[in-house]
């Protein structure tokens, strides 16, 4: 199950996946949370907290993960991963490349790090 992280700086939205993940968590909670927050933020800060392995995640549940990078893609700034998964971790790192923003994986212990690091902003090049 997916559930929308309350309480972020309004800059950063976040979910927290617990036990099984499927397609219907996207759709009903993560596809509906992003645009809301899209519509308001032109920058991307993402906070995702792993509690659950890759292996209770349905296929479905992977395609809509998949599509949710694509659709904001340029839009995307900075993804923090909370996670004591090492799986979870080591694919998060293989296949950071490929997204446009800046991505760190936490600890589970680490989330108020993670939470300060996906929010603060940079000062602007002078």
């Amino acid at each position: 199950m997916i559930t929308k992280i309350e309480g972020l700086p309004g800059n950063v939205i976040g979910f927290e996946a617990v036990g099984s993940v499927n397609k219907h968590d996207y759709v009903e909670v993560v596809f509906p949370a992003m645009k809301a927050f899209v519509e308001k933020n032109n920058k991307l800060r993402f906070l995702y907290v792993v509690t659950t392995g890759l292996d209770h995640y349905t296929v479905g549940a992977m395609w809509d993960d998949i599509k949710l990078g694509f659709q904001h893609f340029n839009q995307w700034y900075k993804i923090a991963i909370v996670t004591d998964k090492k799986l979870i971790e080591t694919m998060t790192k293989f296949f950071s490349f490929a997204v446009p923003a800046h991505v760190k994986v936490f600890h589970s212990d680490q989330l108020a790090a993670a939470t300060h690091w996906v929010s603060e902003q940079e000062a602007e090049p002078t």
